[in-house]
């Protein structure tokens, strides 16, 4: 943010746990790491994945699209900012938010609770 990592101006609101919900700088800026935590987390996450070898096909799928959608919201986001926050683009990276956490829904119930999910250790893994 303005030719920085971390900008200045973070948390000038007082008290400073106002910051979070007053101070553009401070929402922006934790916004921007937040998506980037969840996009490592999520690449990760679907690295993960592959390498396990045995997942179920359906689980398999649901991560593929879990870790597709978390870079197209990252490039809705990133569009969205460049562009001035146009309404619509801005509508649509929102819209894109809640697709996102569908798919993250989806993908814990095809790993948890799916059908080819079998007990084992008192918990649920997909299986095949």
């Amino acid at each position: 943010m303005d030719g920085r990592i971390v900008p200045d101006g973070l948390f000038a609101s007082r008290p400073w746990y106002l910051s979070f919900f007053e101070d553009t700088t401070t929402v922006q800026f934790t916004h921007r790491v937040l998506a980037l935590a969840t996009l490592a987390a999520v690449i990760v996450f679907r690295w993960r994945v592959s390498a396990w070898g045995n997942t179920a096909p359906g689980a398999r799928r649901a991560a593929d699209w879990l870790c597709g959608w978390a870079f197209v919201q990252v490039a809705l986001g990133i569009a969205t900012l460049l562009l001035v926050v146009p309404v619509s683009l801005g509508s649509l990276h929102q819209a894109g938010a809640i697709v996102l956490w569908t798919l993250a829904l989806w993908t814990t119930y095809r790993f948890w609770a799916g059908p080819e999910a079998l007990p084992v250790a008192g918990r649920r893994v997909a299986t095949r």
